[in-house]
């Protein structure tokens, strides 16, 4: 029985954390869209990365400076077509937040949110 309770806490856990992690990114995404800054990043790497059982996702690696030219790296997993659109070393859009700009995404990404706001 103590093995089962163990088990499920676990579990509820892992579910929570994950539940929390969406809702994380879906509320910085929203903000990103209201007060964001617009940076040109550059792409860094192009990489698949295994997610399960025999599958992989394309993610890019991009870098941008902020307005006080502090750099910043973030690592995103993106649609096939995002990924093929996008060079070793080009350029990407991103929207960043000035007083944190450690919370920042492509600029696709918040645009398909302002569509969704719309």
């Amino acid at each position: 029985m103590a093995e089962l309770l163990i088990f499920v806490g676990i579990f509820l856990l892992i579910v929570g954390i994950a539940i929390y992690s969406i809702v994380k990114r879906g509320l910085d995404l929203k903000k990103l869209a209201a007060e964001g800054t617009p940076a040109t990043g550059k792409i860094v790497a192009k990489e698949y990365r295994k997610v399960g059982k025999g599958r992989r996702s394309p993610i890019l690696i991009y870098e941008f400076q902020d307005a006080f030219g502090t750099a910043h790296r973030h690592t995103i997993h993106v649609p096939t077509s995002v990924y093929e659109a996008h060079q070793d070393g080009g350029p990407i859009s991103v929207v960043y937040l000035p007083d944190h700009p450690q919370t920042n995404a492509a600029q696709y990404m918040v645009d398909q949110i302002r569509g969704i706001a719309h």
